[in-house]
C-alpha cells in the first residue's frame, strides 16, 4: 500500500492507473494476490487516514462499499451516527463495520480467498527478540509475551528456551510440549477445492495452507451448505490489542487516536439467510480455479440473484460482439469483440430473470434483456455491465468456469483442462494423478492421502486414524472463522492506525 500526499493517480505495474474520488482504492479480492494485493492511500491527518486506509483493507478482504446507509434490513449500520467503514465518512469517523461487510468478509474466507492468512510468516523486518512470537536465529521456542505464554506454551518455554523433554511450546501440531503424530488434522478444508492439512510428526507447525490445482471437478455448493451449519450465529469482537499485530510504543498510538486505541465492540446476528437462498440450492458441478469453485449458475446467484441463462442465450448474443453480447472490449477500446461459438460460454455473462441493480458494483449502460423461444419454451437472456471502484467488469465469465466437457474458460476463452497442467505433479500420467493416492495442490506438489508417503504419494505406509485437535486454541483455519473474525479485523483497524504514517504493501 502506498501513502501519497496529493491527489491519487497511481499508474500499476500492470499497466492500470487509479483515478479514484476518494482519498484511497485497491483492488476487490486482492489480499492474497500478487499482482492485485495493494492498492494506494492519500495521507493526511491520521484519524481520516487510518479510516481509509481501513477501508482499502477492506476492499482487499472482499468488502463492497456501501452504495446507501440502509435503515432497515440486514445492512442496516449498527452506528447510525457515525455510520460504518465502508461507506463516505464524513467529519464524524465510524468505528464498525456494517452486518453486511462482515458476511462479504466471511463469504470471502468460506470461498477460499483468503488462504494465505493462515500462512503464519517465517521471517520479521524487525530484529530479532525474544518475547515476539517467532522462533528466530539462538532461540529454541518463543511462545510469545507474558501474557501470552500464561496462556498457552509457558510450560514448555522458558525465555526461548525450550523445557526439559519438550518437543515444542507453540503452533497447531504441538500438544502438551510434544509433537502431533502424523496423520493428525490442524486446519479443516475449507471448501471442495481446498484440502485439509495434515501434521506431519516432525513439527509444531501446520504445514502452509494450500489449495487443489486448477483444473479439478468441484461441488460449487459444498461450501455454503457447511457455511449455513456452522455459521447460524455468529458472534465478533473487535479489539485493538497493540501487540498482538505490531511492536510499537501504545503511548504513541493512543495519543495519536485515543478513541479507536481502546476500542471494541460486539455484535450477533441472526443466520446467513441470504447466503443459503443464493448459493444452497446450487449443487451443479463446476472446477476449481485459485481456490475456488466456478460455475456459471454461482455467479448469476451471486451477482443478479437468479440462475445462469441456457446455452442458446450465450449462442445468439455473445457471437453478436455488442454492449449486450460479446468477449470482451477490443484492443482500441472502442468497441467489442465477437465470441467464436466455441468461446461464447465464457464471454459475456447471461442470466435469467435478472434484477435491475447488481448486488455488487455500478451498473455501466443498459441491462440486456431479450426472450427467445427454442424448442417449444421461452428463454430469459439478461445480463449487465457491473464494475467494481478497481475497473472489475463482474459481467463476464469468470476465468476457470467449465465450459464444455474437460474445458475452462481463460481470458473469455474455452481450452482444455490439460492447459491447466494439472499432470504436472510428481507421480502424475493421465488418469492418475499423485500416483492415485493424492491431491495436486497450487504449489505442484502432491498432498497424500492418509496411509501414503513421498513426493509422489507412493509409499505405503499406515497411520493411525487422524483425529481433530481439541483445545480452545486449535481453531481449524479457515473454518474457525468466527475466532479469526475478532482478530483480522481488528488487525485491519489497528494496521490503520499503527501505520498511519508509513507505507506497506503487499508481495
Amino acid at each position: 500500500m502506498l501513502l501519497i500526499k496529493k491527489e491519487i493517480c497511481l499508474s500499476s505495474s500492470r499497466g492500470r492507473t487509479f483515478h479514484s474520488a476518494r482519498s484511497g482504492t485497491a483492488y476487490i479480492e486482492g489480499i492474497c494476490s500478487l499482482t492485485r494485493g495493494g492498492g494506494v492511500n492519500e495521507y493526511g491527518n491520521v484519524g481520516p487516514m487510518a479510516i481509509t486506509l481501513c477501508q482499502s483493507l477492506g476492499q482487499n478482504l472482499g468488502m463492497m462499499w456501501n452504495k446507501e446507509r440502509a435503515t432497515a434490513g440486514d445492512c442496516r449500520c449498527p452506528d447510525p451516527w457515525l455510520g460504518c467503514i465502508m461507506e463516505d465518512t464524513g467529519y464524524y469517523l465510524p468505528r464498525k463495520f456494517s452486518r453486511c461487510s462482515v458476511e462479504e468478509y466471511v463469504r470471502f474466507l468460506q470461498e477460499g480467498g483468503g488462504s494465505c492468512l493462515f500462512n503464519k510468516p517465517t521471517k520479521l523486518l524487525d530484529p530479532p527478540e525474544c518475547g515476539n512470537g517467532f522462533v528466530e536465529q539462538g532461540e529454541e521456542c518463543d511462545c510469545g509475551s507474558q501474557v501470552d505464554c500464561s496462556r498457552a506454551g509457558g510450560a514448555c518455554c522458558k525465555k526461548c528456551t525450550l523445557t526439559h523433554d519438550a518437543m515444542c511450546s507453540n503452533g497447531l501440531c504441538c500438544n502438551r510440549c510434544r509433537y502431533e503424530q502424523r496423520g493428525i488434522m490442524c486446519r479443516d478444508a475449507v471448501n471442495d477445492c481446498d484440502v485439509p492439512e495434515m501434521c506431519t510428526g516432525d513439527s509444531s507447525q501446520c504445514p502452509p495452507n494450500v489449495h487443489k490445482l486448477d483444473g479439478y471437478t468441484c461441488d460449487a455448493g459444498q461450501v455454503f451448505s457447511r457455511t449455513f451449519i456452522q455459521y447460524t450465529s455468529i458472534s465478533y469482537s473487535l479489539s485493538l490489542s497493540l501487540y498482538s499485530l505490531i511492536h510499537l510504543s501504545p503511548s504513541l498510538i493512543s495519543h495519536s487516536f485515543p478513541h479507536l486505541f481502546s476500542y471494541s465492540f460486539s455484535h450477533s446476528f441472526s443466520p446467513f439467510s441470504h447466503l443459503l437462498s443464493l448459493h444452497c440450492a446450487s449443487y451443479s458441478q463446476g472446477r476449481c480455479y485459485g481456490g475456488r469453485c466456478k460455475t456459471r449458475d454461482a455467479q448469476c446467484q451471486a451477482l443478479w440473484g437468479h440462475n445462469a441463462a441456457d446455452r442458446m442465450c450465450y449462442e445468439k448474443l455473445n457471437t453478436e460482439g455488442t454492449e449486450k453480447g460479446n468477449c470482451g472490449r477490443d484492443p482500441s477500446g472502442q468497441g467489442w469483440v465477437q465470441c467464436n461459438k466455441q468461446d461464447v460460454l465464457c464471454g459475456f455473462l447471461l442470466c435469467t430473470n435478472m434484477t435491475i441493480k447488481p448486488r455488487y458494483g455500478d451498473l455501466q449502460g443498459d441491462v440486456t434483456s431479450l426472450t427467445i423461444y427454442h424448442q417449444n419454451k421461452y428463454l430469459d437472456c439478461c445480463g449487465g455491465h457491473a464494475v467494481l471502484e478497481d475497473g472489475s467488469d463482474l459481467g463476464y465469465v469468470e476465468d476457470g468456469t467449465p465450459c464444455g466437457p474437460n474445458m475452462m474458460c481463460l481470458d473469455h476463452r474455452c481450452l482444455p483442462v490439460v492447459t491447466f497442467n494439472l499432470s504436472s505433479c510428481p507421480g502424475s500420467s493421465p488418469p492418475l494423478i499423485c500416483s492415485d493416492h493424492g491431491t495436486c495442490s497450487n504449489e505442484v506438489k502432491c498432498i497424500c492421502d492418509a496411509d501414503y508417503t513421498g513426493k509422489d504419494c507412493s509409499v505405503y505406509d499406515p497411520i493411525p486414524d487422524p483425529m481433530l485437535l481439541d483445545g480452545p486454541e486449535k481453531y481449524k483455519g479457515p473454518s474457525g472463522t468466527n475466532i479469526i473474525i475478532g482478530s483480522l479485523a481488528g488487525a485491519i483497524l489497528l494496521a490503520a492506525i499503527v501505520l498511519g504514517g508509513t507505507g506497506w504493501g503487499f508481495k
